[in-house]
């Protein structure tokens, strides 16, 4: 009888533990389940982008184009560290699981939406979450980009790839056509204020201006190596581009004519940009120096020496342009003050800064390294 009843007892005990078991893996399967309704909640909707455009009837590149967020793709690209809030400190980190290469280039959408490019163009959120992507199916990789802000409904990516092509999104991942103007690599990509005119620098030694609306192209020789980096004056009048020829060349805007050449910087001339009143102009170069310009005389104004290597990227805060921020390969990024013309704030980063970008309202700035993005409140 005792035999028995100890019998009876294993059993239950077994069948205790067995549907413990089954709860558990019921509960487990129910949070796994909940967790994924709410990722894909978080996820944007697919976008299918046709091979036409029906308002001007022109062919775009026939290839498939969709703005999407992998499940795979995100969870190891958006593992984002909220550092500190307070001045200074880094907001988030974002991390491209992708990445063959250097982060490429970087810009602002919104002040809460970032994008990055390595071999794709990335959408993250400030948190660093990654919220979509600009697939493409083409051989060659995009190396550049640059944003048109504009209103909420008519905010445009530029991107230029290896092939020579410009690829012209609306910000819903829609291709709405493609620029290409020769077979040469595009560099430094740069809208108008205005968003009308897109302008760029290629390996073929030229400049050139496209016509957002029309696909009109106007090209500007006059360089002898390739041409990094250009800027369009906040007003659209002058184009300015930065040359392997380690010449700054400006430009009539509404003719293309060359009017000045600007001398002065002993090697290559990474990066150009206008402070937001058109006053100066400044250029990073691989001399390790950063110069600024008086763009009413061009004249070279101060001498920015605090680099220990080649200087990358440049860029002036948007709202009153009282601060130039500089990337360089000596792995810091900088924070000039304009009016003093001194360094005030040094950033140590993870590796070379190869770009950077302040959000339009110029509390923050992101920078783009080897494989991450970070941003930066900016003090």
């Amino acid at each position: 009888m005792v035999e028995t009843i100890d019998i009876i007892v294993v059993i239950a005990t077994v069948i205790g533990v067995i549907v413990g078991i089954i709860v558990g893996i019921v509960t487990t399967i129910g949070v796994y389940i909940a967790y994924k309704q709410y990722k894909l909640s978080k996820k944007q909707a697919r976008v299918q982008v046709h091979t036409e455009d029906p308002e001007s009837g022109g062919a775009l590149d026939q290839t498939s184009y969709q703005l999407i967020s992998d499940d795979n793709e995100t969870d190891d690209a958006s593992a984002s560290s909220i550092v500190s809030p307070d001045a200074g400190g880094i907001v988030a980190t974002v991390h491209s699981s992708d990445c063959s290469g250097h982060v490429k280039a970087v810009a602002f959408l919104t002040n809460d939406i970032m994008l990055t490019i390595t071999n794709y163009v990335r959408l993250w959120d400030k948190s660093g979450l990654c919220i979509g992507k600009m697939e493409h199916s083409n051989e060659f990789s995009i190396d550049n980009i640059a944003v048109f802000k504009g209103t909420p409904n008519d905010k445009l990516i530029a991107a230029g790839r290896g092939s020579g092509e410009i690829l012209l999104w609306k910000a819903d991942g829609t291709l709405l056509r493609t620029f290409n103007g020769s077979n040469q690599n595009v560099t430094g990509p740069a809208f108008s204020q205005d968003g009308t005119k897109l302008v760029h620098g290629s390996s073929d030694w030229a400049v050139r201006m496209w016509n957002v609306a029309t696909g009109e192209c106007t090209t500007m020789a006059g360089h002898s190596d390739t041409v990094i980096s250009v800027a369009i004056s906040p007003d659209g009048k002058t184009i300015v581009s930065g040359s392997c020829d380690n010449t700054i060349k400006v430009w009539d805007a509404g003719s293309g004519r060359l009017e000045q050449t600007l001398e002065g910087h002993d090697r290559w001339v990474s990066s150009v940009a206008f402070s937001p009143d058109g006053a100066l102009l400044a250029s990073g170069s691989y001399d390790n120096t950063i110069k600024l310009w008086d763009t009413r005389t061009w004249e070279c104004v101060a001498v920015l020496t605090d680099h220990r290597d080649e200087v990358f990227c440049v860029a002036f805060s948007p709202t009153d342009g009282r601060v130039l921020a500089s990337g360089s390969k000596d792995t810091t990024a900088k924070l000039w003050n304009i009016e003093r013309r001194v360094c005030y704030h040094t950033i140590d980063c993870d590796n070379m800064v190869f770009s950077l970008a302040f959000s339009p309202d110029g509390s923050t700035l992101l920078h783009g390294c080897e494989t991450t993005a970070k941003l930066y409140r900016v003090p």
